[in-house]
């Protein structure tokens, strides 16, 4: 048997075959893994930018955690917590 596929963003060894590891890549588990690795890198203006037109993710209403995660289409910051982060930017800004 040859080498196994590692996939770094999920952390999983899967079977060496570019059928298996395409359908791995469009999953919604690797995509999910992919987009929050990326995530980690953004800059905090970036993320005001990002956040300031969404509409408030249901799920963290609720008080789950929302299963798309990175991915998801709406906001995952509450309003205090933006204008924290903004305050955070203009004190670097200013330093």
């Amino acid at each position: 048997m040859g080498r196994k596929y590692y996939c770094d963003f999920c952390d999983k060894r899967i079977q060496n075959d570019s059928l298996i590891i395409k359908k791995h890549t469009e999953g919604l588990p690797h995509l999910r893994a992919k987009a929050e690795h990326f995530e980690q890198f953004k800059d905090l203006e970036q993320i005001v930018q990002e956040s300031k037109g969404k509409t408030p993710c249901r799920s963290l209403q609720t008080g789950n955690e929302c299963m798309f995660g990175a991915l998801c289409r709406f906001g995952h910051y509450t309003d205090k917590q933006l204008w924290e982060i903004q305050q955070h930017c203009t004190a670097n800004t200013l330093s």
